[in-house]
Parts: structure tokens; sequence; C-alpha cells
């Protein structure tokens, strides 16, 4: 019986979780995954055989990306598969072990409350004290460790703790951009899908000068994989699934044939990438880094 277990990003989650459902076998075991404040440290593998695949944006499955390269369970360089967008590809997001296949990128933005008067135009900016407190992120754990490492990468470690510290972390993205359109924060930092819309038209976008931080969605696919798990990677990489992913999801799709968000297209798909080496091994640090404490949010 094959397995495949799913982690997929919000806005796309319940329809390719209904369509997967159809491509596959009955018997087919679909596991779903949904936001939790932390994520499990145990490798899909480390129990016994992993799933047929994978579909994650998990961190502590994307901080192991060389454990698992060389663990000898997963397929590496799964051949017939699409090619990348060249965009994407000379930002390095094409995975050089072959074990991670991108399915789509999250953008990571601000948001703010159109009535500030002097709105921050990046990342730079939210490290001033003014800012201590007004600022909302998810309460995610694992989002706290992303910002930490791409802080630390574009600053430094005390500078990177510093933005964290700034930063309230509770609710979920939607709630986020609540907050932030009835003014309880000034600035949130959402994935894109959360940047778009808000009940008052309050909430404005800022794609950080310095480039959005990212989140990758991948694709984990066993050695000798079940053929239905096959179909099921060929759905998520095709023209139509990624289109889907890009007019919906509002989230960058991998595909070469696929226009991204406007968003993404307006700011010529700047993201702050240092590729894979890097952003697996900042995870792996900042793991062992002390936690600055999490602030309540200001009522």
């Amino acid at each position: 019986m094959s397995i495949i277990d799913l982690s997929l990003p919000c806005p796309v989650a319940r329809a390719f979780t209904g369509q997967i459902r159809k491509i596959v076998d009955q018997k087919t075991d679909i596991i779903v995954r949904n936001i939790e404040r932390e994520e499990p440290t145990t490798l899909p593998h480390a129990e016994g055989d992993p799933p047929d695949l994978i579909a994650t944006h998990w961190l502590s499955i994307l901080q192991n990306r060389e454990l698992l390269a060389s663990s000898g369970h997963y397929a590496l360089n799964q051949p017939g598969l699409p090619a990348m967008r060249p965009e994407l590809a000379e930002k390095g997001f094409a995975d050089p072990s072959g074990c991670f296949i991108p399915l789509c990128l999250i953008p990571i933005v601000m948001i703010y409350n159109r009535r500030l008067e002097d709105p921050p135009a990046g990342w730079e900016e939210l490290l001033d004290e003014r800012w201590h407190g007004r600022i909302g992120a998810p309460f995610i754990a694992a989002f706290r460790q992303l910002m930490f490492a791409y802080g630390s990468e574009m600053f430094d470690s005390e500078t990177a703790a510093r933005l964290v510290d700034n930063t309230v972390f509770e609710g979920m993205p939607l709630e986020i951009n609540m907050w932030v359109d009835s003014g309880k924060l000034d600035i949130g930092i959402v994935g894109l899908p959360f940047s778009r819309a808000s009940r008052s038209g309050n909430v404005a976008l800022c794609w950080p000068q310095e480039g959005a931080f990212c989140l990758p969605e991948v694709l984990l696919v066993k050695k000798a994989a079940d053929e239905d798990a096959l179909a099921v990677v060929r759905h998520l990489l095709s023209v139509e699934a990624q289109r889907y992913i890009a007019d919906i999801g509002v989230l960058i799709p991998t595909h070469p044939d696929v226009r991204p968000p406007r968003e993404a297209e307006e700011n010529k798909l700047s993201i702050f990438w240092n590729g894979w080496d890097w952003f697996s091994n900042a995870l792996m640090q900042q793991r062992s880094c002390k936690r600055t404490p999490i602030l309540p949010l200001r009522t």
C-alpha cells in the first residue's frame, strides 16, 4: 500500500488533497498534517520505511537535506520532471543533491496598516526600536526560526535576534492580517497569500527591498516509490496544478511555463536566497541558538 504524507501551504492544501484522492487507489494511505506550534523532529525514515511521497515545507525536514540525501531512502534526481523556471534555477533553488524537488515557493513579505505615516520599506527598518511589539508574525515556532536564519545571513546573529525580539509571535497568518487591518498591529510578516485582502481595506503590501524571505515547498520521493505516488508528483508539477498554485494559491510556481503571481512578477522575483547549502546550514545553526522571549500581543 502506498503512503503519501502531505503538509501543503494553506491556500492550496484542501484543493490539492481532494485532487490527490481522485488520482490514487482507494487503498492508498494519505496523511494530511495541519499547522502546529511545534514540528516533530523525527525524520520520516527514522522509524522504518518512509512514505512513498512527502510534500512538505517543514523546517525540521528542510534543515536535514544532506542527511536525507545520504540516507539511501530517497530517489535522487528523479527523471522526467519539468525543468525549473530559469529565474529560480539561477537563484539556486534547484537542489544539487537531487533529494528535494521544489514544488513552489512561499514568499514571506511585510504588510502594514495604511494609516502609518512612515511605513517600512525593508527588513532593516524593522530593527528600529519604535516597532518593538508592533510587528506580528504567526505563532508557529518554525516561523521564528526561519526569520532568525534569514536575519543572520542578511545581517548577523545579534541583529537577527533584535528583529525577532521586536516581533510578536501569536495567531495564525489570517489573524495577523486582521490585526494589521484593525490597527492592533502596525506591521505583519506573512506569506504572500495573506497580503492581498483585508476586511476594511487598511492593509498594504511591502515587498522588502532586500528581497522577500522564502519558504520552499518540496517533494521527496522514496526509492522504488509506488506508481500512485509518482502520478501525484507528475500532477503537482503539471501546468494545470502549477497555475492553480500561482493564481489561487498566490505562491510562486516552479514550472517554467506558468506565470508567477503579479506581486512577485512586479518585484522581479526578488527573493533573498543563497542556495540550499546555506539554507540548511543556517537552520541547523539557528536550532542551537538561545530563543528570544515571545512578546505578548498588545491589547
